[in-house]
């Protein structure tokens, strides 16, 4: 098992990631990516430094986790 956190297969930060693109639908709402994708990359940067993961190591699964909470029934 790989347990460097930058792998997509790892489940080290998929918490983080997931409150992260949750919580970027709540507080923005926008109902387009494109509209919150620069927000989104921000507020990375402030997890960035402790997880050591880029915005490019978490990028679609953030968007994954936005995409999910817009869907009926999605984990909250």
């Amino acid at each position: 098992m790989n347990n460097d956190p930058r792998e997509p297969a790892s489940g080290t930060y998929d918490i983080l990631i997931r409150s992260v693109g949750q919580g970027l639908r709540e507080v923005y709402g926008a109902t387009q990516w494109s509209a919150i994708e620069e927000r989104a990359q921000a507020l990375w940067r402030v997890y960035a430094g402790s997880t050591g993961l880029q915005w490019e190591d978490v990028a679609v699964r953030v968007r994954e986790a936005w995409e999910a909470t817009s869907q009926p029934g999605a984990d909250r």
